[in-house]
């Protein structure tokens, strides 16, 4: 499924087209059922509604007032509903009705005198506004929150993340659930915001949004069977330049995960091909003076594990000579960070050219082109920067993965750091190049079905991981070779 992601004006821009539904409160009402809705679903999950404490979090604009009236629904179901100013103002109607319903409003030092009954609180303090950390008594209360684990509701985001970079800078909520609206924002799926929003619920108040960037959360068919009738040689045939003497490793991982990826065979070019093939034999050993063009031979990999020495560059000049998709990993990103020959290589290329940087492999390429990043400010402006100044597509590993070629991008589900492990970004390049091959020998393949195949791919490796922190093996034994 891909779900549209968009940017605070965006959000804004949409809600303006419905002025009329606006001015009576009708979306403010929608919104307030489904804040409701979810508070509800949290309480009962422990419990129920009726005689439950819950403490709302009060901002001065809408996210505030949709923070009263679900209060307010709340408190009609028999909860105990408290809430905290937390601006100079309230929105008015918002109050009325949370009194009318039997609510309180308290100020902070009442608010941290409820900690000890305390069963939900809901952050109504800044929505998609959101673009510096908390302070005062936002501040407080959110490390109150924090400090005594209570289970947390955010509208809209997470208050103190910022809202379009998904930089977080300070104080903020951390949130075990956030419900937004119509469509997700930036921040549910940049980290490290998309790390403190919990698990992001996108209700449909009938403000239709649509957007060109989204968030991938299935493999969407690219790793489904191929059909009966084909054989090896037209499910395609990936290369990969992986692995040395003092990295066999990333050989045997990179070759296994591009075998299991659906294409129909996989080769493996180096000084390690041997071992490959003695742990995986369906792999076929090649030497590094055979990456030559081959009809045969779809997609391309190189860099894991290969060193940054006069060979290892040489390969990479041979690989980016292809006239098929290549993916740039490990080693590789560093040998064209440091050699303005290779980098202009890499932008003169015709074929759809991938790499797969870390945030310190991305600082280093960047530092190389000239173009200076801050990552912790702005992942996905960096990545794009990145992707804009050599010509190719980017997928930023890190605890959310983006994907972009400069201007579109997509986002996977946070993972934290289920995947940090030694050789998963191994088991992820072979993924991406067996899959490539697949399809490029069905078709030639462009920049957008590139970045379609690198997001499923990465959604392909999250799941392999099974819900655990797998080491790489054990994500190789989670992929399913043709599926």
């Amino acid at each position: 499924m891909n779900l549209p992601v968009l940017t605070a004006s965006a959000v804004r821009d949409a809600e303006r087209r419905f002025p009329r539904e606006l001015a009576d409160g009708t979306l403010m009402d929608r919104a307030a059922m489904a804040v409701a809705t979810e508070a509800m679903a949290m309480l009962r999950e422990t419990g129920s509604v009726v005689g439950r404490t819950v403490l709302l979090l009060v901002g001065g604009g809408d996210n505030g007032g949709d923070a009263l009236m679900a209060g307010a629904r709340l408190a009609r179901r028999g909860a105990r509903v408290v809430a905290v100013p937390l601006a100079a103002r309230m929105h008015g109607a918002g109050a009325h009705a949370l009194q009318a319903a039997g609510g309180r409003i308290t100020d902070a030092p009442g608010a941290l005198a409820l900690f000890d009954r305390l069963d939900l609180a809901i952050d109504g303090i800044v929505g998609i506004g959101s673009t510096r950390p908390l302070a005062g008594d936002a501040a407080l209360l959110a490390r109150a929150l924090a400090d005594a684990a209570v289970p947390t509701l955010a509208i809209d985001l997470p208050s103190g993340v910022h809202a379009d970079t998904g930089a977080v800078t300070g104080t903020t909520i951390r949130a075990d659930r956030t419900v937004t609206f119509g469509a997700l924002r930036r921040a549910h799926v940049i980290a490290p915001a998309a790390l403190r929003c919990g698990d992001v619920h996108v209700a449909d108040i009938g403000v239709p949004m649509a957007s060109d960037d989204v968030a991938v959360t299935s493999e969407d068919g690219w790793f489904a069977a191929a059909a009966p009738d084909v054989d090896k040689y037209a499910r395609g045939v990936a290369g990969v330049v992986t692995g040395s003497v003092a990295y066999p490793g990333a050989a045997i991982l990179s070759s296994a995960a591009a075998a299991r990826s659906g294409c129909g065979m996989v080769r493996n070019f180096g000084p390690t091909a041997p071992m490959v093939v003695a742990a995986h034999p369906m792999v076929v050993p090649a030497g590094r003076a055979d990456i030559v063009y081959h009809p045969r031979t779809q997609a391309w990999l190189v860099g894991c594990g290969i060193g940054t020495d006069a060979d290892a560059a040489a390969a990479v000049q041979a690989v980016l000579d292809m006239p098929h998709p290549v993916v740039l990993d490990a080693d590789a990103l560093t040998v064209v960070a440091n050699n303005p020959a290779l980098r202009t290589k890499v932008r003169d290329r015709i074929a759809p050219t991938l790499i797969t940087p870390h945030a310190g492999e991305a600082m280093r390429l960047a530092e190389g082109l000239g173009c200076p990043i801050d990552l912790d400010a702005d992942r996905l402006g960096g990545a794009q920067a990145i992707a804009r100044a050599l010509a190719v597509v980017v997928l930023l590993k890190g605890p959310t993965t983006i994907v972009t070629d400069g201007t579109r991008w997509i986002a996977t589900p946070p993972l934290g750091s289920r995947l940090a492990t030694a050789g998963s970004g191994d088991v992820l390049a072979g993924i991406i190049v067996g899959a490539l091959a697949r399809w490029e020998a069905e078709a030639p393949l462009g920049t957008p079905e590139v970045m379609a195949i690198a997001a499923a791919a990465a959604v392909r490796h999250a799941r392999a991981a099974r819900g655990g922190s797998p080491v790489a093996t054990d994500l190789l034994d989670g992929l399913d070779a043709g599926q």
